[in-house]
């Protein structure tokens, strides 16, 4: 009787993988921009950038609070909306070239075409030319202003 070695082993470690748990799938890290993690506590937010929130022009709707403040990075303009937690970022940055601005390497001033190489074919472009990409649960988008990237934000809700 000729015995296959190989099928053997194979069978024995293929009983051995059904028997064992399955690893748990790995965390997907929550979204990040200019250095703001979507879902984070607006008050870490707020003394990482050292804005005052009794002094800092907070607005309020439909529960949401809105910040605009300026980065002490790359000189963008930023804007949160929270709740209890973050739930948009957006930086703005006219007229600015920056390397890697979003987890993907992004940078102001970017192309339209240089996003679109690097992120694929957004899910959606707006009439404006503003690009749109969906994952996981949060939406990206990239708003370009004569042919360079201007603004970038990220949201959950």
């Amino acid at each position: 009787m000729v015995v296959n070695v190989h099928a053997l082993a194979f069978a024995a470690a293929a009983a051995i993988a059904l028997t064992q748990p399955s690893p748990a799938p790995a965390a997907i890290p929550a979204p990040k921009l200019e250095g703001i993690t979507l879902g984070e506590d607006p008050a870490a937010v707020m003394r990482r950038f050292a804005v005052n929130p009794r002094t800092a022009q907070i607005t309020e709707s439909n529960g949401m609070k809105e910040l605009m403040f300026s980065s002490t990075t790359d000189d963008a303009d930023l804007t949160i909306i929270f709740d209890t937690r973050i739930r948009y970022i957006a930086a703005l940055a006219p007229g600015k070239h920056s390397a890697g601005s979003d987890p993907f390497g992004i940078a102001f001033g970017d192309s339209p075409d240089r996003v679109e190489r690097v992120r694929g074919k957004p899910d959606a472009i707006t009439p404006q030319g503003d690009y749109y990409y969906e994952s996981g649960g949060d939406a990206w988008t990239y708003e370009f202003q004569d042919g360079k990237l201007i603004l970038i934000s990220v949201s959950d809700l």
